[in-house]
């Protein structure tokens, strides 16, 4: 919309509390008159992450709300790196009052503003004797070159009024995020942080050595059969007064050749703890997809919550048939307001999506978090939409390994 940075441009970096100081610090300059101007307060709030000592951003403003115009042309103005440790404040990572362009199309003027984490650091800040962080300890919630973080706010020109915005007048863009991190990076049951929560989580079928497990008793001879477990370990520390897991219910679901269902299998975690019934349906009927399932959920000496899961795998389907696990799962030191992760925050959540049997023949083996693949693997929610989870486990201080079950909103 303006080819030239220096047209459109008025940003000031202030600490927290100085944003009304605009006015006083704001530099002279005639490219300023050239045209209206309003103003954005952006933040990126503080996040737990072991080791990190600063933290580095690009953010780019656009005046408009339509990902296929962030362009050049619609730049309001960039800086491709700012610093916590000179931008930041005591609450916020990133603490800036920047200008916005109340001439953008649209009602209410909406401009767009980019978020990209460039760097994280440990022992030091940037431009100091901070290391940089390896990309490989941490999944970026906001990578370089993407749009995963992107928020939009109105922008109104020499706006002074409060109410919606803040007192300053400038309409607020707050960004939250919870990064993931690898802290044991090489140890095969992978343990991250969730934030400031440590989790574990994995699906195995086989033993260290990559013999069969056998746990369950099969219904038909009385021996133990071939059985997958499922684990789900998350604890605040041994300081946090709690410690909240979430899950979805656990869904076996087989395909035929053509990728259509041939049967499922579905285990309710709150069930038990203790032997389960799974509900199982098979078109056209056939034998069930699990011959048993057992629950064990509760809380651990060292502060932890836990939630693991045997499966009875049966291995006895069609032989065009795969079936495959499929469950999310995340953690707090707060509870979610009706199992939802909160809005507006990239919210870091895993994904179990493992092959169980293919061809009437087990598929899975070991499959720690983040290991490699897929197959259980951590991601983050939109900053637009929450992820409602169905079930909660709270350990607190009276609460050891308490169950919730949501109702979906209609």
């Amino acid at each position: 919309m303006r080819s030239s940075r220096l047209q459109t441009l008025l940003f000031t970096a202030l600490l927290a509390g100085a944003a009304a100081c605009l006015q006083d610090t704001a530099p002279a300059s005639p490219a300023i008159q050239l045209a209206p101007l309003g103003a954005l307060s952006i933040t990126v709030q503080s996040f737990a992450l072991p080791l990190m000592t600063d933290s580095c951003y690009a953010v780019t403003v656009y005046a408009t709300d339509d990902p296929a115009l962030f362009d050049a042309a619609h730049e309001v103005w960039s800086e491709p790196r700012l610093c916590a440790s000179e931008y930041g404040s005591g609450t916020h990572f990133l603490d800036l009052l920047g200008t916005c362009d109340p001439l953008a199309p649209g009602a209410g003027h909406v401009n767009a503003v980019r978020l990209e984490l460039v760097d994280l650091y440990l022992d030091g800040e940037a431009g100091g004797e901070g290391v940089v962080l390896s990309p490989d300890f941490y999944a970026n919630p906001c990578p370089v070159g993407g749009n995963d973080c992107v928020l939009t706010a109105p922008c109104v020109e020499n706006q002074s009024t409060p109410g919606a915005l803040n007192p300053n007048g400038s309409a607020p863009v707050d960004f939250n995020l919870a990064v993931v991190g690898h802290p044991d990076l090489g140890i095969f049951d992978t343990r991250v942080s969730l934030g400031d929560v440590f989790c574990a989580a994995k699906l195995d079928c086989v033993d260290n050595s990559g013999d069969t497990l056998y746990y369950l008793p099969e219904p038909a001879t009385g021996s133990d059969g071939a059985t997958a477990v499922f684990g789900f370990s998350c604890s605040a520390g041994l300081d946090a007064s709690e410690t909240y897991l979430y899950l979805d219910d656990l869904v076996v679901t087989c395909r035929d050749g053509f990728g259509a269902v041939t049967r499922t299998a579905t285990i309710d975690p709150t069930a038990g703890p203790g032997p389960v019934t799974p509900t199982q349906a098979g078109a056209p009927a056939t034998t069930d997809v699990l011959y048993g399932a057992a629950v064990n959920r509760g809380a651990a000496a060292n502060g932890a919550a836990y939630w693991n899961v045997l499966l009875g795998l049966s291995l006895d389907g069609p032989a065009d048939e795969t079936c495959r696990l499929t469950t999310a799962g995340t953690a707090s030191a707060i509870a979610f307001a009706d199992g939802a992760t909160p809005d507006l925050t990239r919210y870091p959540v895993i994904h179990w999506d493992v092959p169980l049997s293919l061809a009437s023949a087990r598929a899975c083996t070991r499959h720690p978090l983040d290991a490699s693949g897929d197959d259980v693997a951590t991601d983050y929610t939109s900053l637009h939409t929450p992820w409602p989870f169905t079930h909660q486990l709270a350990r607190g201080t009276t609460e050891l390994g308490t169950v919730t079950t949501f109702t979906p909103a209609p």
